[in-house]
This record gives C-alpha cells, sequence and structure tokens, in this order.
C-alpha cells in the first residue's frame, strides 16, 4: 500500500510537471494534432529501444489472451490525448489538472458496472468532494470555461478512465509475482504499438526534426509518469490510483503560481492573487477527498 500511495503521488507530480510542458508546444506551435503525433512518435521510439531488455513470456501471455486490451489501449489512449491537448487549448494547466478529478466519477461508475460491486459511504463521499473540488476550480479564472475545451475533458476523461481500465488488466495478465517489472513491461509494449500505429499520421502533421524536439520534454515525463502509474495501478488498483493522482491539482497550482512569478507563461493566463487561492482550495479539497476514498478502501477491504 506504501508504495502505491508513493508510485501515485510522483506519478501526479510528473504529470502536473508534463502539463506544462504540453502547453508550452502548443502555444509555441499552435496545434494540438502536432504535438499528439510528435510526442507518441518519440515515445513509441524510446519504448523501442527499452523493451528488448524487458521481453519476456508474458508479452507471449498478453499476446495470447489480452490482445483486445491492447487494442482498446491504443484506441482510447490516442482519443483521450487528443481530446487532453484541444481541453488545454481553452483550460489553463493549473485549472485542467484538477477537473482531471472528475475521472474518479467516470472510472467508478466503470468499476461499478464491470465489477457488480458498490462502493461504500466514504468512497462515495471521497467521490462528491472529488468532483465539488473540479467544479471549484470552474470558479478559479478570469473566465468561465469554453464549452469546447468542457466537451474536449469529457472525451478526455471517458477515453482516459477506459484506458486505465485495460492497461490495469494487462498488468494483472503479465503480472507472475512482479508487478513492478509487469508494469514497465506493459508500459513499453503499449507504447511501441502505439508508435508503429502513428507513424501513419506523421506526414499528415508537417513533420519536422524542430516539432519532434519540442515534444521531447512532454513526450519523457508523460512515458515515466506511465511507468510509475501502472505500477501503483497494479498495486492499489485504477480506482485508488486515480483518487492518489488528484494531488496533481495541488502540484500544478504550485507549478502555475511558480511560472507567473517567474514570468513563464507555461500557458497560464494571469489572475489575481484570490483566484489562485481559489485554485488552491479547490485542489485542498481534492486532497481531502483522498483522505475519504482512503479510508473507505481500507475498511472495505
Amino acid at each position: 500500500m506504501f508504495w502505491g500511495v508513493t508510485l501515485g503521488v510522483a506519478t501526479a507530480l510528473m504529470q502536473s510537471c508534463s502539463y506544462l510542458a504540453s502547453a508550452a508546444f502548443i502555444s509555441r506551435h499552435r496545434s494540438a494534432f502536432k504535438l499528439l503525433i510528435s510526442s507518441q512518435l518519440f515515445m513509441g521510439v524510446c519504448s523501442t529501444v527499452l523493451l528488448p531488455f524487458f521481453i519476456t513470456e508474458d508479452l507471449v501471455r498478453i499476446a495470447k489472451g489480452g490482445w483486445w486490451y491492447l487494442a482498446a489501449w491504443v484506441t482510447m489512449f490516442f482519443l483521450g490525448q487528443a481530446g487532453f491537448f484541444i481541453s488545454q487549448k481553452y483550460i489553463e494547466s493549473s485549472r485542467l489538472a484538477s477537473l482531471l478529478g472528475l475521472k474518479i466519477l467516470v472510472l467508478s461508475a466503470f468499476w461499478m458496472i464491470f465489477n457488480a460491486k458498490m462502493l461504500n459511504y466514504l468512497q462515495v463521499i471521497g467521490v462528491i468532494l472529488g468532483v465539488a473540488a473540479a467544479f471549484a476550480m470552474n470558479w478559479s479564472g478570469s473566465r468561465r470555461l469554453h464549452w469546447k475545451g468542457i466537451a474536449a475533458l469529457a472525451v478526455t476523461l471517458v477515453c482516459y478512465s477506459l484506458t486505465d481500465l485495460s492497461e490495469t488488466a494487462m498488468v494483472h495478465l503479465a503480472d507472475q509475482g512482479n508487478v513492478v517489472k509487469a508494469g514497465i513491461t506493459i508500459t513499453l509494449f503499449c507504447y511501441t504499438v502505439l508508435g508503429i500505429c502513428t507513424l501513419p499520421f506523421a506526414v499528415k502533421t508537417g513533420w519536422s526534426w524542430t516539432m519532434q524536439k519540442d515534444s521531447a520534454p512532454f513526450a519523457v515525463i508523460w512515458l515515466g509518469s506511465q511507468m510509475t502509474l501502472l505500477i501503483c495501478f497494479g498495486m492499489v488498483g485504477p480506482v485508488f490510483g486515480n483518487v492518489i493522482q488528484s494531488t496533481r491539482g495541488l502540484f500544478s497550482v504550485l507549478l502555475g503560481v511558480l511560472v507567473c512569478c517567474l514570468g513563464i507563461s507555461g500557458g497560464e493566463k494571469q489572475v489575481s492573487a484570490v483566484m489562485w487561492l481559489r485554485r488552491g482550495f479547490a485542489a485542498l479539497l481534492m486532497l481531502v477527498s483522498i483522505v475519504c476514498f482512503s479510508f473507505g478502501k481500507i475498511i472495505g477491504g
């Protein structure tokens, strides 16, 4: 449990950093699609290089019994990333990170449907507080959220939730007593396949070395976060793992304040100190939801 929580928090911090990196790319190149393709190509190459060091019979087991999990993962991740990058054009990273906490609600619904189980009262309170915190973030900017950003966010939440369930199933299928190795192996395998599937789209983006270089910071941080994320999911489960990741809202607010103080845009709009305090309150409310959900998991077994 301890290492699962620790890895979940580490994942949240890395993802908060990756949001700033992706916002910087979109601000420079004015294209969410270019970031989608170039970052996936970069991660695909890195994964292909590393995968031979982790090839085991686990991949054979995935190929035999979990190929449709892989197909679902590639499809949902591609669509989820596209939705996320589009939403970044309308929502600042410090706000978007907390709004992603709404994925807890979507994931919980899927988890209950697929497992025919109900959350206990503390877990329900945790989910409600997480959703409340996400909505509070709506009133913490210079303007209300644009409907296009909300629509893109909705696509992101659903696709990311299905991605989490697919990759967790693959980790459990590959795990033979070493969840860390299984998590790394599945991450590299998935991103290798994703990179291959992305190749046909490279021509349409007007691919260039400059574009590829600018996508590298996001791609490296994101790929690292996915390794820790999958190991976290294997240890504590996808629902609890996503609750832990809600700390990315607090990290993103702190990073947002930092980049503004340093005079770096990072996709953040200048807002008053009161608005930053509102974002901080919303992020802390998300942390309270983590505590409730954590105790609910312990009580529920």
